[in-house]
């Protein structure tokens, strides 16, 4: 055989499927083709035979190395290509492989490995399978085997050259193989390990196998071992391991773990673009979004290195397509003075949220958490916030105190851990400081209240919570168009707990906030009489508080007062809504909310004209759309108005309005109705591919199965098993 004669090496069990591609990629490129057989039953050895290589056979010892070092036993030529049976050779690459042979002063190459995964995935990973035939050069370790420790023995590190061939592997593709069982063949080859062999290379690859598994946390231990017991950075592996140990880390959400991490190995690893893709990634996470999009911009400036691993697109995306999405949220100016302070506990579903929400105001972010008995602080840690420890006795006001004292910024951003930010709210914040001559804003505070969807939910109040970091007392206040979404609120229970023991104490509450809420959950309890006592104790306190209003109308119209509710009704319109930045308000109770309850009383005293020209009026409110649609089904309904006619008529036909109509019918016992109009949604849907609110539609199906299991169980015998099936 000539100098740069090159012998292809396999090994091979039952793999028919795949290894007629691998070998008929390779043989116009190489001399003599080996496969190691270890034990197939299908017509892999068949197949190989046919298209010309040697086979040999060979006991399967539960050892890679073992049948690959069998296979460069028997290899002649003067260099070693190794492959596995679910890769090819990229046609491409052929005059690369030509060339590197030929004239070479380095004893091994690596090549790269484009793993293929779906039909977007690429993941590209340098590895050495091209090399000189010398006995030296042998393979190490049962499992995802290595050549590399016994060229660096030999020849030193340096006698390992980097090339551009390709070879393209689908061993990863769920479309070509059984995963699954390739994993837990895998982790049966690393159980069976000796302890004396369970170096940094073995626990990296218990680790990979868990992570294909989606066990983060048993990854994550194992790669950590790894590092522990790796002496050396130039292993071939630890490039992988630096950068799955990173994704692990970020995957629980240890985001400052990770960047702790990451800030030591980009100075060891210079070009390695994935490390730096997955710094920009914890920033992004964290809500660091001007970080971020520096650090997208410098990886999209770049280009891979050879030498390490890459994956294109990353994560089932494109870098292009983050960098557009975190430029829109950027603050509006990134040099802002602003100190974030929060107060809480056991927030720890909560915090990450919030801190991603809000830490693209402030560089200092300051959490005092008051004791939490779960994982909050570690939590608010990993994504970037100093933590102040206070006992859960301390009053909240000496735990603002506490942070405050800390507090470097020129301002002061005050949170709740239920609450978030959004990417328009905070370009208003930083123009705010940047431009404002105020001592503070006052901000809209919005959530939503449990309870029976027919009275509007979503309330909003008004609260001071951005001022100057100043020991005086602010003056100014101006109420801002920022609005701070809470999750969940947590007034409403302390202040139903809180009138009650007023009433207890015959004590008469003084604050308007008391007075909603305890209203408000009488009305969901259906307490209707003390709604309408407590609503106007509340409305002689405060007279211009329009919800209270609101409130006894819908008590008085539940309870068949008409002309009770319509004077209140009328009274909410006339006052319009209440001031936020005074009072805890409902959505619309001024205006919309109130006029919808208004049509609700015309419907049910029989004047259908008025109440569907309301209706109508009301469909385009967002907050209370469905319940338009829904009362005008109904009256529609009752007039026997044909179907087809009242949906264009009355102006239904989107896809929500039409789910709405079709959830409405199956309500009514109409199926065939409600079949035909949802049907006629999704023929809507398909064809202007607006966004399918997927919510409503499983609520559509929820109805007419819960519909249409009623009226059979009614039809069954009393006795017969199967009404006692419930949905």
């Amino acid at each position: 055989m000539n100098s740069s004669s090159i012998s292809l090496c396999l090994i091979a069990r039952n793999e028919a499927e795949h290894i007629g591609r691998c070998l008929s990629s390779a043989r116009d490129y190489v001399e003599e083709m080996i496969v190691v057989d270890t034990g197939s039953t299908d017509a892999t050895i068949e197949i190989a035979q046919a298209m010309g290589a040697k086979v040999f056979l060979e006991p399967w010892q539960d050892d890679f190395s073992f049948a690959r070092n069998k296979s460069l036993e028997k290899a002649r030529g003067n260099w070693i290509l190794v492959l596995d049976c679910d890769e090819e050779l990229e046609e491409a690459s052929a005059t690369e492989l030509i060339n590197i042979t030929t004239a070479s002063a380095y004893e091994a190459y690596h090549l790269q490995i484009v793993n293929r995964i779906g039909s977007t995935l690429e993941i590209c990973s340098p590895t050495v399978r091209l090399f000189r035939n010398k006995e030296q050069y042998r393979f190490t370790g049962r499992i995802h085997e290595q050549i590399l420790p016994s060229l660096y023995k030999a020849g030193g590190t340096n006698c390992v050259g980097t090339s551009s061939l390709k070879i393209i592997h689908y061993g990863y593709d769920p479309s070509k193989t059984h995963i699954h069982a390739k994993i837990q063949r895998n982790l049966q080859i690393l159980e069976n390990y000796p302890a004396k062999d369970r170096d940094g290379f073995f626990w990296y690859n218990k680790g990979s196998e868990y992570l294909r598994l989606g066990q983060i946390e048993e990854a994550l231990s194992s790669f950590e071992q790894s590092l522990q017991l790796t002496s050396s950075l130039q292993q071939g592996y630890v490039p992988f391991l630096i950068k799955k140990l990173t994704a692990a880390r970020m995957a629980l959400g240890r985001y400052a773990d990770a960047l702790s991490h990451l800030t030591d190995y980009l100075k060891v690893f210079k070009g390695y673009r994935d490390l730096r893709y997955l710094e920009g990634m914890c920033h992004y996470h964290c809500g660091r979004y001007s970080q971020a999009y520096e650090i997208f911009e410098s990886y999209l400036a770049s280009s891979d290195s050879l030498q390490y691993p890459s994956e294109t697109p990353f994560h089932g995306t494109s870098p292009a397509v983050f960098l557009d999405n975190v430029k829109k949220q950027r603050a509006f100016n990134s040099n802002l003075d602003i100190t974030i302070c929060i107060i809480g506990h056991d927030a720890v579903n909560e915090i990450g949220r919030c801190l991603q929400s809000i830490h693209e105001l402030g560089e200092q972010v300051i959490y005092v958490d008051m004791g939490s008995l779960d994982e909050t602080p570690e939590r608010a840690k990993q994504f970037g916030a100093t933590v102040l420890q206070v006992s859960r006795t301390t009053p909240i006001v000496d735990a603002r105190k506490k942070a405050l004292v800390q507090a470097k910024g020129k301002w002061i951003l005050m949170v709740n851990t239920n609450e978030t930010l959004c990417a328009e709210d905070r370009k208003k914040i930083s123009q705010l400081v940047a431009t404002s001559d105020a001592d503070g804003y006052i901000f809209k505070i919005e959530s939503m209240l449990p309870g029976n969807p027919s009275i509007p939910r979503r309330t909003r109040k008004g609260m001071c919570r951005l001022f100057r970091n100043s020991e005086t007392v602010a003056d100014k206040l101006i109420s801002a168009d920022v609005t701070l979404y809470q999750c969940n609120d947590r007034e409403y229970d302390s202040a139903v707990r809180v009138f009650e023991r007023c009433i207890q104490e015959k004590a008469e509450p003084k604050d308007a906030e008391l007075y909603f809420y305890y209203v408000y959950a009488l009305l969901q309890k259906a307490t209707y009489l003390l709604a309408i006592q407590i609503a106007r104790q509340g409305i002689l306190l405060f007279p211009d508080y329009t919800d209270l209003y609101y409130f006894e109308a819908y008590a008085q119209l539940s309870l068949g007062n008409y002309q009770e509710a319509e004077v209140s009704i009328r009274r909410c319109l006339q006052l319009g809504d209440a001031p936020w930045s005074r009072y805890v308000v409902l959505a619309g109770t001024g205006r919309y909310a109130a006029e919808l309850l208004l049509g609700v009383l015309y419907a049910e005293k029989g004047d259908d004209s008025k109440a569907i020209d309301i209706f109508i009026k009301t469909l385009d409110q967002p907050d209370i759309s469905s319940q338009s649609v829904e009362q005008i089904v109904r009256i529609a309904e009752r007039q026997s108005i044909p179907l087809k006619q009242y949906l264009e008529e009355y102006h239904l036909t989107s896809t929500y309005r039409l789910l709405i109509c079709a959830k409405t019918l199956a309500t009514l016992g109409l199926f065939e109705k409600s079949l035909t109009v949802l049907s006629t949604a999704l023929g809507n849907w398909s064809q202007d591919r607006d966004e399918l609110p997927l919510h409503l539609l499983q609520s559509v199906m929820e109805e007419l199965l819960r519909q249409f299991h009623q009226q059979v169980c009614e039809a069954l015998s009393e006795s017969s098993p199967l009404r006692f099936f419930e949905m």
